[in-house]
C-alpha cells in the first residue's frame, strides 16, 4: 500500500518498523478494548422510544432556555471557541497574522514582496487548511521572521517568538501524517481494509506522538 512508504517517509512508522511488523508496544495500542456496545433487542424498542421522546422534550425546553438568556448563550459560545484553536497562542497569532494580510492590501502586497508565497487562512469547512498554512509557516520561517520584524506595528502583539515557532513546527508534523492519510484514502483502489490499516497507523501515530510530548 502506498501509504506505508509515504506515512514511513515521515517518521508515523520507524524506519526498522513495517506495517507487517509493529512493536509489542504498538500491538499493544491496537488490541486495546474497542468503547462497550449495547445491542438493541426488540422487546427494547418501546422504552428506547420513550426515551428518545424524553431526550427531544428536553432538548427543546434547553433551547427555549437559551433564547430566554441570550447573553448565557453568548458566553458559553465563547468559551467553547477559547477551549480550540484560539486557546493555542501560536494559532491564535498566526491566524491574526493571516487575518491582517486579508485585510490589509498594503500588509498583503508586503509580504508577496518579502515571501513570496501566500500564507492562507484557516477555514472550517476546507480541508488541511491549517496544514496547509502552518506549512507555509514553517517553511519560509526565517523570511517570515523578518517581515514580522519590519511590520511589528502593524501586526501588534502578533510576533511569533521561538517557543511558538517550536510549537508550529510540532502541530505541521503531527496534521501531516492525517493529509497523507486522507489524500491516499481518496485514492480510487482504496479499499476498506486499506481504510482500517490507515487508522491503525494514525492511531499509533497518536499513541507515539502524546507519549513524546509527556
Amino acid at each position: 500500500m502506498s501509504l506505508q512508504l509515504g506515512l514511513s517517509k515521515h517518521s508515523i512508522l520507524s524506519s526498522e518498523d513495517d506495517v507487517n511488523h509493529i512493536s509489542e508496544d504498538d500491538m499493544a495500542i491496537l488490541a486495546s478494548p474497542p468503547l462497550p456496545t449495547t445491542a438493541l433487542q426488540v422487546d427494547d424498542i418501546p422504552s428506547q422510544a420513550q426515551a428518545l421522546t424524553k431526550r427531544s422534550g428536553n432538548s427543546k425546553a434547553v433551547k427555549a432556555k437559551t433564547k430566554s438568556n441570550p447573553k448565557k448563550s453568548n458566553a458559553g459560545t465563547r468559551d467553547s471557541v477559547n477551549s480550540g484553536w484560539s486557546g493555542i497562542a501560536p494559532l491564535k497569532k498566526l491566524h491574526n497574522i493571516a487575518v491582517s494580510l486579508k485585510s490589509s492590501n498594503i500588509l498583503y502586497q508586503s509580504w508577496m514582496r518579502a515571501i513570496r508565497v501566500v500564507l492562507g487562512i484557516d477555514n472550517a469547512t476546507r480541508w488541511f487548511s491549517w496544514s496547509d498554512m502552518i506549512e507555509v509557516a514553517v517553511t519560509n520561517r526565517a523570511a517570515i521572521v523578518d517581515w514580522l520584524m519590519e511590520n511589528s506595528g502593524s501586526i501588534g502583539d502578533n510576533n511569533l517568538e521561538k517557543d511558538d515557532w517550536d510549537l508550529l513546527q510540532k502541530t505541521h508534523e503531527f496534521l501531516l501524517a492525517f493529509k497523507e492519510a486522507t489524500l491516499d484514502a481518496e485514492q480510487g483502489v482504496s479499499s476498506l481494509s486499506d481504510a482500517m490499516e490507515v487508522l491503525d497507523i494514525l492511531l499509533i501515530h497518536c499513541q507515539r506522538t502524546r507519549v513524546s510530548r509527556n
